[in-house]
């Protein structure tokens, strides 16, 4: 399993820039908690399950507006 440490290393390794999401429960929506800026390319990760044993989930394909993340639409 990875936590957020080795996230943030490959993050850097790679000139990558992570964003961590989880659901909140109470506005029923999906919220950024954490952000790590190391490149110019994004990768989008949704925090899923218990703190001890969820895992993360890659979101894509994804179109940044305002504070988070929303498919595009095919039309």
């Amino acid at each position: 399993m990875w936590g957020f440490l080795e996230i943030f290393a490959v993050a850097r390794a790679f000139s990558l820039n992570v964003e961590l999401y989880a659901f909140d429960v109470g506005s029923q929506k999906v919220r950024l908690y954490h952000q790590q800026n190391e490149g110019k390319h994004c990768v989008a990760l949704l925090f899923s399950g218990q703190a001890e044993g969820g895992h993360f989930d890659l979101l894509l394909p994804m179109t940044r507006f305002g504070e988070g993340w929303r498919g595009r639409r095919r039309g």
